[in-house]
């Protein structure tokens, strides 16, 4: 059997005392001829393969021949990943049913780039988690032995009194004046009444102490959490991936407006031509990103979509990423893309009867609270791979924050919005998501019953950053805005014809 290695990047790891992988230094380019039964193994710099003979095949015992794929890790350097791929083909070539193609260099490095991912996505959220952890570990224990220690010392505190107060009671009750003889001797009595002052007074002060410091660890560690928390929502970015134009866009305008609260925001309009008869025929659509980078790392997916919608694109970063000013909160996104309409609005030179709302991850959120407001003036809402409330996401991401996440100022109710949106919604999910639960999908479409017209579309390989790049993905973009814009009534003459 011949098999096909890929490593990223040089590594060195042992096969664990069996012999179906061979690790050296030596790179190389074979191939061999598919009809003898083998495959071509491409060996890049840095791939390590020790050469066997004259050839870089690398053989397998037989008890391992029905595996298709395995996959090497080093847990103690996650950057290492090693993929052996079967190619199903015998070492004779006599088994002709077993041919078949090559491993194509793509698949192969999709497969290591999603399990380097996922080690970082994980290795992320211990990081994240960690500082909370501490705090809140930190404020559970005061509570727990502070809040029991006080209520302990005041039940004795109140146990003593009420004993005092039986006892003196009980001598009031006395004949003979002898309970007026024993309280003024106890009066009299210096000592054991500044014994019983002092016991007091230090019940009183531990008691005091305990209170506060446990409640003032509880505040500040609410406190803590409540200026940290966009920053743990948000991670945004200014460095650049470019502009438009190096992505093979060249038509475009470089967009900056100011927001009503005094913030900058910068991005591109991007146009599927210089003619105005052109461009302004065609939809547009207002593309919201997700909660890290900036619109720049969106331009490469921004091209594929325009190849196959024939769409204009407008494409901000929101405060605080990119070049805008300001830092990102709900709010202030809110009014981000608000601004982003009014911009859009007085452009005269576009089909304002053909407006789109796209948004993934975060940015869908933005989207659906941006459709939820502006539904008179949209054709129609475009979802991939977002979720159901940051509540929810709260639970799943930070789950040590669930018993706070109340004091959230960031909550993105977008399964409160949706039931109310009657645009046509295109939900896109990829199966593969490991950040937002593809069930989140599922949950909005369902809430989306209000919806004219709405179409789910899940792709199997898709993962939380690279559904886009799924077979017939934008395909099914396109497939949707067609048949709603042939499906839609003629609206009154727009902005741009009076």
């Amino acid at each position: 059997m011949a098999w096909c290695v890929r490593a990223l990047p040089a590594f060195a790891a042992a096969s664990g005392g069996t012999q179906d992988v061979w690790l050296g230094s030596a790179p190389s380019v074979t191939k061999h001829d598919d009809r003898a039964g083998a495959c071509a193994l491409r060996a890049f710099p840095r791939v390590c393969a020790r050469t066997l003979a004259s050839s870089s095949v690398l053989h397998a015992p037989g008890h391992l021949r029905r595996a298709r794929t395995h996959h090497i890790l080093d847990r103690k350097r996650p950057q290492v990943v090693c993929c052996v791929e079967a190619n199903a083909t015998s070492e004779n070539g006599n088994d002709a049913k077993a041919l078949g193609k090559p491993v194509k260099k793509k698949r192969v490095r999709s497969k290591l780039k999603t399990e380097l991912l996922k080690q970082r996505l994980q290795q992320r959220r211990k990081k994240e988690g960690r500082g909370m952890k501490i705090a809140l570990g930190s404020a559970l224990v005061a509570a727990l032995v502070g809040l029991p220690l006080t209520l302990t010392l005041h039940r004795q505190n109140e146990a003593h009194m009420q004993a005092r107060q039986a006892e003196f009671e009980k001598l009031m009750q006395a004949p003979g004046g002898h309970a007026q003889k024993t309280l003024d001797q106890a009066r009299s009595d210096p000592v054991r009444t500044e014994q019983g002052r002092s016991v007091r007074r230090k019940l009183l002060k531990v008691s005091l102490i305990l209170s506060g410091s446990t409640m003032g660890a509880l505040a500040v560690t609410l406190l803590v959490l409540i200026a940290i928390q966009d920053k743990l929502v948000y991670k945004p970015s200014a460095v650049s991936k470019g502009t438009p134009k190096q992505y093979g866009m060249n038509y475009y305008d470089d967009v900056a407006f100011a927001t009503r609260d005094d913030v900058q925001i910068c991005g591109w309009l991007v146009r599927v031509s210089d003619d105005p008869a052109v461009y302004g025929s065609v939809p547009t659509m207002l593309y919201f990103h997700g909660r890290d980078k900036n619109a720049s790392f969106r331009l490469k997916k921004i091209k594929s979509l325009m190849d196959t919608v024939n769409a204009n694109v407008l494409l901000v970063s929101y405060r605080g990423f990119g070049n805008s000013s300001g830092k990102p909160t709900e709010k202030g996104m809110r009014i981000d893309a608000q601004t982003a309409m009014k911009y859009i609005q007085t452009r005269n030179d576009l089909d304002l009867n053909n407006l789109w709302v796209y948004g993934e991850s975060l940015g869908g959120a933005v989207a659906v609270d941006f459709a939820h407001e502006f539904q008179q003036q949209l054709r129609g809402l475009i979802l991939e791979n977002t979720f159901t409330s940051l509540l929810d996401m709260i639970n799943r991401v930070h789950p040590v924050l669930t018993p706070v996440r109340a004091l959230s100022r960031n909550r993105w109710r977008s399964d409160l919005r949706m039931p109310s949106i009657r645009l046509p919604v295109l939900f896109l999910s990829g199966l593969r998501d490991a950040f937002i639960p593809p069930v989140m999908m599922k949950n909005l479409y369902e809430l989306s019953s209000n919806s004219v017209k709405r179409k789910f579309v899940e792709f199997p390989g898709g993962t939380h950053n690279r559904t886009w790049m799924a077979k017939n993905f934008f395909e099914e973009v396109n497939s949707f805005v067609q048949n709603v814009t042939e499906v839609a009534p003629e609206r009154e003459t727009t902005a741009r014809n009076l």
